[in-house]
């Protein structure tokens, strides 16, 4: 009933294994960087410009107080337009089958706000510094 050391050693690697690969082909991965469709390489730390909101009232369409797949979530209201927010992380999520999204996670006063990155460029949410 007692396992021997090798048996134990094999069973913690395929554990090891198993978390591992599952970890790697997740469907929330965390980078260090990433490079943009606008030629800007996003890391931790970093301010990232805002444009114009183009949601109702102007508020941020593509900037959300909760993960995406969470309800409740609010977006970033209009008062930050043109005003700068800070990166904590970037995130992937989603799967080869489905499609992959870069989200930045970024401080803003008390909350941290989750920004899809291509779509906020693509809808100029999101700007290069003037």
């Amino acid at each position: 009933m007692y396992l021997n050391l090798v048996e134990l050693m094999k069973l913690i690697f395929c554990v090891l294994l198993m978390f591992g690969s599952s970890a790697a082909y997740g469907q929330n991965m965390q980078l260090l960087s990433y490079k943009a469709s606008n030629g800007v390489e996003y890391k931790s730390g970093m301010l990232v410009h805002l444009g114009q909101g183009t949601g109702v009232d102007r508020c941020f369409r593509y900037i959300d107080s909760n993960y995406v797949g969470t309800s409740g979530k609010t977006n970033l209201p209009s008062t930050y337009q043109g005003q700068f927010i800070e990166i904590r992380k970037i995130r992937q999520s989603g799967s080869k089958k489905e499609g992959y999204k870069i989200y930045l996670i970024c401080k803003t006063g008390p909350k941290n706000y989750w920004v899809d990155l291509e779509a906020g460029i693509q809808a100029g949410e999101i700007v290069l510094e003037p």
